[in-house]
């Protein structure tokens, strides 16, 4: 948060009174790049020559899976790196793990679960990394 705050020169205080908290901020980042990929592959599906051209575009995605895997990684060692995560469990695995419940919590969105539910889940998710 120190560095985010520094780079974009406003206070902790505006950071917390736009998102709430970090854990929220986090998610909206997630969804965020979720939203502007998705984007993204619409235009290029939408600009296709043929069909094929963009069923081949969309398997193609399956490489921002990878991405937002590897995203997820930096910032559990970043985390680990600063004290803020344990290093008890690899970053890999600990990625893994969060990510599984990223999609699983973009997939219970979909669903009638009260918006608090899920908020809990990744509240307990994030502080399962923590010391």
């Amino acid at each position: 948060m120190t560095e985010l705050v520094e780079h974009m020169g406003i206070q902790r205080r505006s950071l917390y009174d736009t998102f709430g908290d970090k854990h929220t901020l986090f998610f909206k980042v997630m969804d965020r790049i979720h939203d502007k990929v998705s984007a993204d592959l619409l235009g290029e599906v939408k600009r296709s020559k043929t069909a094929t051209e963009a069923l081949q575009l969309i398997f193609k995605t399956t490489e921002l899976f990878i991405l937002s895997e590897q995203l997820f990684k930096d910032i559990i060692l970043w985390g680990q790196q600063n004290g803020e995560f344990s290093s008890d469990y690899d970053a890999s695995d600990q990625a893994d793990h969060l990510h599984a419940v990223y999609v699983g919590l973009r997939v219970m969105t979909k669903t009638s679960i009260r918006k608090e539910k899920l908020h809990h889940i990744a509240d307990v998710s994030i502080k399962l990394l923590s010391k």
